[in-house]
């Protein structure tokens, strides 16, 4: 008789969620921090029992195994995001004018296909984290949307997808991992009028998830002061000249920066 070692992996929490459409142009959405919950459950072939009797007597027994045929899954976020809902639920979503649309009545919807991958974390006994395990899921497609709106609590949205792979593909594969994958992505910093002030560096590239961003400093022109500097929207994210970016839900995201000046007093 062989005797084998195993490793045991302790795994919990879900550390990062990625979506990657099945497109001819996949578009990839990773969400860092957001899912509080998911729920998987395989879809199954049942496999029969069949028994030879004769009287009191079994003569025979005739089985056949389960089979998983793929896997339906629940996810319940932590916040609301519009892009996702629209894949998943099968309407759009307008940018532009901020506006949400589920799938018209009386008219087909076709959910685009996407493949999804869970990373969760293997803890050691001290509670940090070892490493990574990442579960594959193919072909998924997504299921109208549940909602639980309540007076005092936050929005919760339920989002339900099946994946289903195709013939000589595995329902499921799961990967350990050291790190989390990560994108490259570039910050950059500008001024509102270059009469006034100049910025330094206009732009830095770093790891999304373990880079580390240098900023950038604001310098006034002769006649001018230093106010502030705002992110796309106008919100003002920083009061000192020298700025450096902070991250948004445990990742850096791609951003431009404005640094603003005004006229000396007197």
């Amino acid at each position: 008789m062989s005797e084998v070692k195993v490793k045991e992996y302790a795994l919990a929490n879900i550390a990062m969620v990625e979506i990657e459409t099945e497109e001819d142009s996949p578009t990839k959405y990773r969400l860092t921090d957001v899912a509080s919950e998911a729920e998987v459950t395989a879809y199954i072939s049942e496999g029969k029992e069949q028994e030879l009797r004769v009287k009191n007597t079994i003569k025979a027994q005739n089985k056949t195994q389960d089979i998983v045929l793929g896997y339906d899954i629940r996810f319940i976020s932590a916040t609301m995001i519009p892009e996702i809902l629209a894949l998943v639920d099968g309407g759009t979503w307008d940018p532009i004018n901020k506006r949400y649309s589920a799938p018209v009545i009386g008219i087909a919807v076709e959910r685009i296909p996407y493949t999804t991958h869970v990373y969760t974390e293997e803890k050691d006994a001290d509670g940090s984290t070892l490493g990574y395990a990442k579960f594959s899921y193919l072909h998924c497609e997504g299921k109208p949307a549940n909602y639980k709106l309540q007076d005092g609590e936050f929005f919760v949205p339920e989002l339900t997808s099946k994946s289903r792979p195709k013939m000589k593909e595995s329902p499921v594969e799961i990967e350990f991992i050291d790190t989390l994958p990560e994108d490259d992505i570039t910050i950059t910093y500008k001024t509102e009028n270059e009469t006034k002030g100049t910025v330094s560096p206009t732009t830095e590239t770093i790891g999304e998830r373990t880079g580390t961003p240098t900023g950038s400093t604001a310098t006034a022109e002769v006649g001018y002061e230093f106010v502030n500097w705002t992110d796309e929207n106008g919100k003002v994210v920083g009061l000192e000249a020298e700025f450096v970016p902070k991250k948004v839900s445990g990742v850096y995201r791609e951003a431009t920066y404005t640094a603003n000046f005004k006229a000396e007093d007197g």
